[in-house]
């Protein structure tokens, strides 16, 4: 199987996903760090058991574990880019009548 490389577009398609799959595969990603095949698989059909061995094949060939990954660590980028503008704004007001 080629390797699909991961890039920023983990929120996409691969070429050759089925939009079963895409839809699959974004309720697995939106899972968070807690996130398995069979919650995700039982999450969509609303069944027992485990996942259709198909979840597994569209997992391996579409790099569903990979493109969470990227997924997760550009959400911690954005939550920490967040946390950094907020305190720069805090101190900004804090030291202000310093600055003036």
């Amino acid at each position: 199987m080629a390797k699909i490389p991961v890039t920023k577009r983990y929120y996409e398609p691969i070429p050759g996903e089925s939009h079963k799959a895409w839809l699959a595969f974004c309720v697995y990603r939106d899972m968070g760090y807690g996130r398995s095949l069979d919650r995700a698989w039982r999450q969509v059909t609303g069944r027992d058991g485990r996942h259709a061995r198909h979840w597994a094949m569209w997992s391996a060939k579409y790099h569903w574990v990979r493109r969470c990954q990227a997924y997760d660590n550009a959400v911690m980028k954005e939550a920490r880019r967040k946390v950094q503008d907020e305190r720069a704004l805090r101190y900004a007001d804090m030291f202000e009548s310093f600055i003036l």
